[in-house]
């Protein structure tokens, strides 16, 4: 079978480079495609593959010490990670770059940090797609119908995939939430959505969130749990906590 042509013309498809002297050494492209299967592994959205610091453009003079901060972050991880110290990202609006800052902690942690595959160094989820999956088990597969209309593999299946993400959700070294605060609160919302907090705060797992509603306004969409969440994410985000003051619509730096 005839290998693929190397992404960045060095090897002959190999992922190795061959000397004359019969030495050799890794080509570039194997690191490349290692760290593309990390981004998967991590679950980051395509549309942010490519959002890194260097694509981030500062509108503003807070934006800029934002970043510098959160590169800051990626420095000390070997330090902030066992504390349990997480980051916030909150504003009043969207298209500001909170996601793509957040999605740039993670490319700078993987690149850094990342050694293997089964490294479950950062999981990024998306609060509404989160609980999306999770009511639409429900709503297919605990209906009172007989038995003969469920799919049970499959029923079990997709029960195994949301469970096993919730226990990477739980036991990840960075955890991601993005948008919270955008799914309107119900029992089962705030159940699930303490859950996580409460089992990671407790056991000094960072978390990152991104918010575009101010700490009040999250604290009152998870009712009685509500209090608590957003306590617990303070707390361990008290170094690390960005409020976007000036919610100017981010641009990305254009490639020249």
């Amino acid at each position: 079978m005839e290998n693929e042509k190397c992404p960045l013309d060095i090897c002959d498809g190999t992922g190795v480079i061959i000397y004359e002297d019969n030495t050799y050494s890794e080509c570039p492209c194997r690191k490349a495609m290692h760290f593309q299967n990390y981004l998967d592994k991590a679950l980051i959205p395509v549309a942010y593959k490519n959002k890194t610091f260097d694509e981030f453009d500062p509108r503003d003079g807070e934006q800029k010490e934002f970043m510098l901060n959160l590169k800051e972050y990626v420095t000390l991880w070997n330090e902030l990670c066992p504390q349990g110290m997480g980051i916030s990202l909150i504003s009043n609006s969207t298209r500001i770059g909170k996601s793509h800052l957040a999605c740039a902690v993670a490319h700078a942690l993987i690149e850094k940090y990342q050694k293997s595959i089964e490294d479950d160094l950062v999981v990024f989820v998306n609060i509404t797609n989160w609980i999306d999956r999770w009511r639409a088990f429900h709503s297919r597969f605990n209906k009172d119908v007989d038995d003969e209309f469920i799919d049970i593999v499959e029923k079990q299946k997709e029960i195994d995939r949301l469970c096993n993400l919730d226990s990477r959700m739980n036991n990840c070294d960075l955890l991601i939430l993005d948008d919270i605060g955008e799914v309107p609160g119900t029992p089962f919302v705030n159940s699930k959505m303490y859950s996580v907090i409460e089992f990671r705060t407790s056991n000094n797992k960072p978390i990152l969130i991104t918010s575009n509603h101010p700490w009040d306004t999250i604290k009152s969409k998870y009712g009685d749990d509500g209090i608590r969440i957003v306590d617990r994410l303070k707390e361990k985000s008290a170094n690390y906590t960005f409020i976007f003051d000036h919610a100017v619509p981010r641009r990305v730096k254009k490639k020249r």
